[in-house]
């Protein structure tokens, strides 16, 4: 993970951070596995957020009872000024042979 904070000359707070996370989980009957990526950003000046982005990428592959399923998922949201600039999601799982 990857964390940077600025305070720039203008009063700006600017506040980074990145990185990957990979997990896995074993039950009985289950098995979890997959990685996923963030990214977010934050500026603030005069403790009001100017600007917020959020930024969020997995895929897993998960096993019940012998049926596995691969599960892609992206996140993205994006406010600036209190409005809301742009947001999306996507989310597919397809079964695995």
């Amino acid at each position: 993970m990857e964390t940077n904070t600025t305070l720039t000359p203008a009063g700006n707070l600017e506040f980074e951070e990145s990185g990957w996370q990979r997990f896995t989980e074993i039950g009985p009957d289950l098995s979890w596995t997959g990685s996923s990526g963030f990214h977010f950003h934050d500026l603030a000046k005069a403790d009001n957020l100017q600007e917020f982005v959020d930024r969020n990428r997995a895929t897993t592959v998960l096993t019940v009872d012998g049926t596995t399923l691969t599960c892609s998922s992206a996140f993205a949201l994006h406010v600036a000024n209190g409005e809301i600039q742009y947001d999306h999601l996507e989310f597919a799982c397809t079964p695995s042979t």
